[in-house]
């Protein structure tokens, strides 16, 4: 599974929208979004490491 797979995944299972989990992580809504469609393959530290701590997880887990 994939960063963008296991993203999408536990946000839906969190029933959070993309807005929401943005505003939660303090990063912007395309970041998300272009998380979730892998348009990107430049992943921050720092962001994922915010939105891992909305989604109860680890950066690693997202990336492995």
């Amino acid at each position: 599974m994939t960063l963008w797979l296991r993203l999408r995944k536990l946000r839906k299972d969190m029933e959070l929208s993309q807005a929401k989990l943005a505003a939660l992580a303090g990063v912007a809504q395309p970041t998300i979004s272009d998380y979730e469609r892998d348009a990107t393959t430049k992943h921050r530290a720092d962001e994922l490491m915010r939105i891992a701590a909305v989604l109860w997880t680890t950066p690693e887990y997202l990336k492995t």
